[in-house]
């Protein structure tokens, strides 16, 4: 696995501090409290998910990270019917 890009052991280049100031940007107190409403959106969909398929929690639980991740990442919500039942 190359771990270049990864900004906590990356050489200082001009290209770790981009990386940098965007994490900095999307991690601060204010920015993480935005999230909060789509975070409480998608822990209603987990609890949904776990109270029709406990057996396939591993999964649920895998999504849910996934979808925050790609949510934040891409400042949109992803396409998911759940998603959006949820957030009507």
């Amino acid at each position: 696995m190359k771990w270049y890009w990864f900004v906590p052991v990356a050489k200082y280049t001009e290209r770790w501090r981009q990386a940098r100031k965007l994490l900095d940007r999307g991690l601060r107190p204010a920015a993480a409290a935005a999230y909060h409403p789509m975070q409480q959106v998608k822990a209603r969909v987990l609890l949904s998910d776990l109270l029709t398929n406990p057996d396939e929690w591993e999964a649920h639980l895998e999504e849910l990270v996934y979808s925050i991740f790609l949510q934040i990442l891409l400042t949109r919500r992803p396409k998911c019917s759940a998603c959006q039942a949820s957030s009507s």
